[in-house]
């Protein structure tokens, strides 16, 4: 048992790169590379929870006066929304389709054009490979009944795949939250009625 203990204190302390010489002496690099832990989440993107909530609940959290923190599903960061955010979703809760990406985008305009030059993150491309599926598992509606931001996000995630694991696994994961109805890249999501 004191080996255990005694490897377990020279992992805690080496060098993450000597760790696999010292934990596989035997084995063979075959090829490495650098992972990325980076989820990729964005305010814009957590705001999708606020989107899918009741006016009257959103009220309800303005009234306290307290900013509302959320936490992506993914990666665990925080983010913070002013009362000020909350009243601006308020003012935009069924005009979705025209705010790509975010009502928040608009905020402070009143003509309810969007301005597409003041947009930080582009419309992503719907790959054909995502398109057949969608069809061929018969979600296609459901995804169309999503905001257009969470179609983005969802497109923009498939597509910053590099491996075609990845890209598959996110195409699953996507299949699977259309298909259940609650779930938005990892995260709690009730559609409006």
């Amino acid at each position: 048992m004191e080996r255990i203990d005694g490897a377990k204190k020279e992992i805690v302390t080496e060098q993450w790169a000597e760790l696999p010489a010292k934990v596989f002496p035997d084995a063979t690099v075959v090829e490495e590379f650098s992972l990325q832990s980076a989820c990729g989440c964005s305010k814009e993107s957590v705001l999708a929870f606020l989107m899918s909530m009741e006016a009257a609940e959103l009220k309800k959290l303005i009234e306290t006066g307290e900013n509302v923190e959320l936490e992506c599903g993914r990666c665990g960061k925080r983010y913070s929304f002013s009362t000020k955010d909350l009243e601006t979703v308020i003012k935009n809760k069924g005009r979705e389709k025209e705010l790509i990406p975010s009502p928040l985008a608009i905020e402070g305009r009143s003509t309810g054009t969007m301005d597409t030059s003041r947009l930080k993150r582009k419309i992503n491309p719907m790959p054909k490979e995502v398109e057949e599926r969608l069809i061929r598992e018969n979600l296609m509606e459901a995804y169309r009944k999503r905001p257009p931001y969470q179609q983005n996000d969802y497109l923009g995630w498939i597509l910053k795949a590099k491996r075609p694991e990845t890209k598959e696994k996110r195409i699953a994961q996507m299949l699977e939250e259309l298909r259940r109805g609650d779930k938005y890249m990892g995260m709690d999501y009730r559609a409006k009625k």
